[in-house]
């Protein structure tokens, strides 16, 4: 799954909420089709990381959730949005690190120096 990450908020001073979850950041996702504003990366009170997607309220303050069905896109998003958490600094992370993601390899033989920026510039 294309996951992007397009902006993060650090926490300064994080503290556990009524749950016993740290949130450690706040941000702003792209996942496939969908865009997804104010998630949050927390560490569980066994030094787990997970991420949440957006609250959102309803009339009468009713939550109605959005949530990941996907191991794979939840994996995928919360392994982005770490990379981005210490990338900017953030220093509440415990345990070990995940894997990073595979990256794509790029085949730039059949292409001369110049090409890119051809194919940048032509309309």
């Amino acid at each position: 799954m294309n996951v992007k990450i397009k902006g993060m908020t650090v926490l300064s001073y994080p503290k556990p909420n009524r749950r016993g979850r740290t949130i450690i950041a706040y941000f702003d996702c792209l996942a496939g089709p969908f865009e997804l504003l104010g998630c949050a990366l927390s560490r569980t009170e066994h030094d787990v990381l997970v991420v949440t997607p957006p609250r959102l309220e309803g009339n009468g303050s009713l939550i109605r959730r959005i949530t990941f069905r996907d191991d794979e896109l939840r994996t995928s998003v919360k392994d982005r949005s770490l990379a981005a958490y210490l990338a900017l600094g953030g220093e509440h992370h415990e345990g070990p690190l995940p894997e990073p993601p595979a990256q794509t390899k790029f085949d730039d033989s059949e292409f001369d120096s110049i090409s890119g920026v051809r194919r940048y510039l032509s309309p």
